[in-house]
């Protein structure tokens, strides 16, 4: 009796030792912090992945990305940096968390998370989500060896021969940061859009071309310089007499 009982907790530690590890949930946000970009801070956005014909310009509410063919200098793409737990990535579906105004084009704009996998301080790939594969984020090639080697899934179909769910690449990386979001239309595809706004990390993203006027400096009221004449006056007596 005691043998099979052995065997049998024998087996069930070998079946728990070979099973995949659950993903862990990404939490929904409880509240949105928000960056509005404008001329003003423009330059905050890190653009030097955009090629030769590949182009940007703000609008009075969205971001204008466009390409002029679908050559390999065609490509617009544009990161802001942050610093959060992919734990933290917010639990939008792709779809959420980009929208996209289609003036032209077939192919939107994917999202972008530049990812720190191991969480000391580098990037090692970009996780690239597309509505066209659901809510699977693919990494891309050039990545670090050991996160393709940790990749939640291998094999062609979503993008790349790396890809999982947000909630499966957390549990692989548990220490994994986003370092920059961003999109990307291209390279090679020909389009026309506007990005309203990207949600993601539980902060909205939005556009705009106008920048806020400088405050106004406040006034004296008439009353008020005349009053502080007087005073100055009758201080300038004072002091003859003294």
């Amino acid at each position: 009796m005691r043998a099979k009982q052995a065997l049998a907790a024998a087996a069930v530690a070998v079946a728990a030792w070979g099973a995949p590890a659950q993903a862990q949930t990404i939490p929904a946000c409880t509240s949105y912090g928000s960056v509005v970009t404008t001329p003003a801070n423009l330059s905050a956005w890190d653009f030097s992945q955009t090629r030769a014909t590949g182009h940007y310009a703000l609008t009075p509410n969205a971001l204008r990305i466009w390409t002029d063919s679908n050559g390999t200098t065609d490509k617009s793409a544009g990161y802001y940096p942050t610093n959060f737990p992919l734990s933290a990535l917010g639990a939008e579906t792709i779809a959420q968390a980009g929208d996209y105004t289609t003036t032209s084009g077939t192919i939107p704009p994917s999202l972008q998370l530049a990812v720190d996998f191991d969480g000391n301080g580098s990037v090692d790939g970009f996780l690239v989500g597309e509505t066209a594969y659901g809510n699977t984020w693919w990494l891309s090639s050039t990545a670090a060896l050991f996160v393709k080697s940790g990749a939640p899934h291998t094999g062609g179909g979503y993008g790349s021969s790396w890809w999982g769910l947000a909630t499966e690449w957390q549990s692989a990386f548990p220490n994994a940061r986003v370092r920059a979001i961003g999109y990307s239309l291209g390279s090679g595809v020909h389009g026309d859009y506007l990005i309203n706004r990207i949600t993601l990390g539980c902060v909205n993203y939005t556009f705009s071309n106008v920048t806020a006027p400088p405050q106004a400096v406040p006034t004296l009221w008439p009353a008020a310089l005349a009053l502080t004449g007087l005073l100055l006056a009758g201080l300038a007596r004072r002091r003859l007499r003294e």
